[in-house]
């Protein structure tokens, strides 16, 4: 099951702002509690967190219902990382993975070994909320769910597997990647650069949604070496899922 809840470290100045209406104006409701609300906002000086927080614009951009839900909501909860987690456990679930899980990945956001020594070789829960704190603009957390009881796991590249891509044109990617030798990816404003393998350009633009893994490496000619061929599918795979661009249909 994919679920969607919002991340309170993203949503930063929000909840000041529902708590500022709270208090000024508890019982006020509708209209002129949204035109209460527009005159707060505007009066608030440059150094109030929402007037900082360039991560969330529904206020700016969404017109007087866009308004209303982001700041005057009455029944908004946000979660941090372990709280979610705590969530999905008391209901019995186990949380599989995180859409974009390069975002809840510590090494994403620093590359120095000494400083993440003792920060990447903890549990996955440890790890997904050091990098919350890290990124500070995770504004919501997206992610599956399974029975506490499943064993089930993320498929993982083999011969039979199909990849596809989900919201980039994998031709053009190709193309870019021949170019330069890596993606660059934007998550909520940050900038992230991955170097791919050489043989990414020739996988990318054979990928259809239908072809196989095995089918893939067959059209290659001449024929790379298999266990070669394998490897970089294995590291071209892990950087485009972690960015939620690329998944696999399971093998039969």
């Amino acid at each position: 099951m994919g679920l969607m809840v919002y991340g309170e470290l993203g949503r930063i100045g929000v909840y000041h702002m529902q708590e500022m209406m709270e208090r000024l104006s508890a019982e006020a409701g509708g209209r002129k509690r949204l035109n209460l609300g527009k005159a707060l906002f505007d009066s608030l000086p440059g150094t109030n967190w929402l007037k900082r927080n360039p991560f969330v614009n529904d206020h700016i951009q969404g017109g007087d219902s866009g308004f209303y839900d982001l700041l005057l909501h009455q029944q908004d909860r946000a979660y941090r990382v372990d709280e979610v987690f705590d969530f999905v456990e008391k209901a019995g679930l186990r949380l599989q993975q995180f859409i974009e899980p390069m975002r809840y990945d510590p090494t994403t956001y620093c590359s120095r070994h000494d400083v993440l020594d003792k920060a990447v070789h903890v549990p996955f829960r440890k790890r997904a909320a050091l990098a919350e704190l890290m990124a500070g603009n995770i504004t919501k957390h997206l992610f599956y769910v399974v029975k506490s009881d499943n064993k089930i796991k993320p498929p993982v590249p083999d011969r039979h597997a199909v990849p596809f891509f989900v919201r980039i044109d994998g031709a053009a990617l190709a193309r870019s990647v021949a170019k330069t030798g890596h993606i660059k990816i934007n998550f909520t404003g940050l900038s992230v650069t991955r170097s791919l393998p050489p043989a990414s350009p020739g996988i990318l633009s054979r990928i259809d949604g239908k072809r196989t893994v095995g089918q893939i490496y067959e059209l290659f000619d001449p024929s790379p070496d298999k266990y070669e061929f394998d490897a970089q599918f294995a590291v071209m795979y892990s950087v485009l899922n972690a960015a939620n661009l690329m998944y696999l249909h399971p093998s039969k």
